[in-house]
């Protein structure tokens, strides 16, 4: 009887100890959610603007996200020097290509960047030389997803129609030390040449002599 308990009590511990391993086992560790950083805050919407709805799903978007040069402080150093007729890099501009070896974003920083793009859905048109900037187009439902933000038709005060971000743009933390800007998710305000005086509109479309412009143009 005495060898039949102790055989017993060895059962139990086994089962206890088992017992007490199987949630350990069970319990593997998921892997978090990635931490996420703000790369651009909300786009402003210019006063006379409207929504007019979502940007369709399916509706393909194209843009750029900017990558920071490696070492930004060195680069301003560099600009300083050849635009100061003082230092002897005066004027000694980098040759054709140069710029990438020697500032642009790191190898790795790039491949970081573009497979994070790929793993989200969105296809990677490619990189340009300096390698600031890496062109991506995908479904705006796929941007949506990869920027963690919406999209959103606008109809601007003077009826041209826009799109821009709902909210603010976030990335990984494991690329967003890397990236400055994110480009083509808000066109509301477009870029215009600054100084330039615009034709009358009853003579737009007209060529007229210099000498009929010099006089429209003379002081009264």
């Amino acid at each position: 009887m005495a060898g039949v308990a102790r055989i017993a009590a060895l059962l139990g511990l086994l089962v206890l100890s088992a017992a007490g391993a199987s949630p350990a086992s069970a319990s593997v560790e998921r892997p978090r959610p990635p931490v996420m950083e703000r790369i651009e805050a909300t786009p402003h919407v210019p006063a006379g603007a409207r929504a007019v709805g979502a940007v369709p799903t399916a509706a393909a978007v194209s843009g750029e996200v900017v990558l920071k040069p490696r070492d930004n402080s060195a680069l301003v150093r560099f600009i300083a020097a050849v635009t100061d007729s003082s230092s002897p890099l005066f004027h000694r501009y980098l040759p054709p290509g140069a710029f990438a070896g020697r500032f642009g974003p790191t190898r790795s920083a790039i491949s970081a960047v573009r497979a994070q793009l790929e793993a989200d859905g969105l296809h990677v048109r490619g990189v340009s030389s300096d390698g600031l900037l890496v062109r991506f187009t995908a479904t705006a439902r796929r941007v949506e997803g990869a920027f963690h933000t919406g999209l959103e038709n606008y109809r601007l005060r003077d009826g041209l129609g826009r799109h821009a971000a709902t909210s603010s743009i976030t990335l990984p933390s494991t690329i967003s030390g890397s990236v400055a800007a994110v480009v083509g998710l808000d066109d509301l305000v477009s870029a215009r040449p600054a100084g330039v005086l615009r034709a009358p509109a009853s003579d737009r479309g007209k060529i007229r002599s210099p000498r009929t412009m010099a006089e429209a143009h003379r002081p009264g």
